[in-house]
């Protein structure tokens, strides 16, 4: 019996086990994580190595630019404009 729980076989099921049970877990701890006030709304990107980014904040959206190891603030706007601007782009 002994000598069955320490087969390679055995060890390597355990050892898969294992760590899909770790990415189970960090998956379920980054979605708990994701229901905060932080919300990201949308991106665009802009060529390889630049992006903007929509981040939802509490009640204002800010406009956020990435690029070459940067991040910046480029405006701030109220939820409430930029949801306007959504339900209008999907009525046309």
């Amino acid at each position: 019996m002994n000598s069955e729980l320490l087969s390679p076989g055995y060890i390597f099921l355990c050892f898969i086990a294992l760590i899909m049970g770790v990415g189970l877990l960090q998956k379920l701890t980054a979605a708990s994580r994701m229901r905060g006030p932080v919300q990201l709304m949308g991106h665009l990107r802009l060529d390889v190595r630049r992006w903007l980014y929509l981040v939802r904040v509490g009640d204002r959206v800010l406009v956020v630019g990435a690029g070459d190891g940067v991040i910046t603030k480029l405006c701030e706007l109220p939820v409430s404009e930029v949801e306007k601007t959504s339900e209008a782009k999907g009525a046309e």
